[in-house]
């Protein structure tokens, strides 16, 4: 069966051709696992279509939603609907009511039974699932992509996730206390790293939402990114932030962390779970600078 994978624009963003959209490109590995075959409909940075096939796979972030809404009702008459992505979680009971199917959590296990549900005539059948070894999921179709640009230190760079879930709770996030923390195995991401790097790029970011966590770990893929001359940029947490930790990325060739520190208000933080004080924020931002290693921290308004 022939599905039609839609990555949709994001023009609150200064370009949206940068970071390829993993999400989507897992469901179209996994729809390719099941025997059917993904057809790829990226609107990044330009105009809408009306999709070729019955049934239109699209993912979403919170700020997509009026976007999704737009392209569902003006491009998809007559189509099944499936709609997924972290955004759902903001979706109305009016916003469900418009697809055939919305799909909370990890889809990849289960295609068949998301095409199975979207093809009776009901809409807004609502679906959850989530997986409990990733290690089972299948790299995401990055063949399916181009017109992607993100460059690190000048080298070409690609997007990549080797965990799911978070051991921290923060009150704002979209999966609350329900994302339990999976680890994909160094072997697994080692064959991934490969399969990036005869694709051409010479530099990746990880988008795990706290690549430092385990030191081991992070050592030794970092220790095999350097082995083939591959640098990276990550994300980090202010409780991770250490000398041991900010030595392995001086050495192994990470030229940049992302830190989510949200606030310099301490009641602030408190309220919203973060588990450090602006001091502590300000020591680690502090130390990745003394290791020469470029700090971006992420702030909310």
């Amino acid at each position: 069966m022939k599905v039609a994978c839609v990555n949709l624009p994001s023009p609150f963003l200064i370009d949206d051709k940068v970071f390829p959209p993993l999400g989507i490109l897992y469901i179209a590995s996994a729809l390719r696992k099941e025997g059917h075959e993904p057809v790829w409909y990226d609107f990044a940075g330009r105009s809408f279509e009306v999709p070729k096939e019955d049934i239109v796979f699209i993912t979403v972030t919170s700020p997509q939603i009026g976007i999704a809404k737009e392209f569902v009702i003006d491009y998809c008459k007559d189509k099944r609907t499936v709609i997924g992505g972290c955004g759902v979680e903001s979706l109305t009971i009016e916003d469900v009511n418009l697809f055939n199917g919305v799909v909370y959590g990890e889809a990849e296990n289960g295609i068949d039974q998301i095409l199975y549900s979207v093809l009776s005539n009901y809409k807004g059948i609502c679906l959850k699932f989530s997986i409990f070894d990733i290690n089972k999921v299948h790299f995401p179709a990055r063949d399916l992509i181009n017109g992607y640009e993100y460059k690190i230190d000048g080298r070409n760079t690609t997007t990549i996730i080797t965990s799911r879930g978070c051991p921290f709770a923060c009150a704002f996030c979209v999966d609350g206390n329900n994302k339990k923390l999976r680890l994909a195995n160094v072997g697994r991401v080692r064959k991934e790293i490969d399969e990036i790097y005869k694709l051409g790029y010479q530099s990746l970011m990880f988008f795990d939402d706290i690549f430092t966590m385990k030191k081991d770990r992070l050592a030794d893929i970092a220790l095999y990114m350097l082995s083939r001359d591959i640098i990276y940029r990550c994300f980090t947490h202010v409780n991770f932030v250490n000398k041991d930790m900010c030595q392995t990325l001086e050495q192994t060739g990470c030229k940049e962390v992302g830190i989510g520190i949200e606030s310099g208000n301490d009641r602030v933080l408190k309220k919203i779970g973060k588990g450090f004080n602006s001091e502590k924020a300000l020591n680690a931002t502090k130390m990745l600078k003394r290791y020469g290693i470029r700090t971006k921290v992420f702030l909310m308004l």
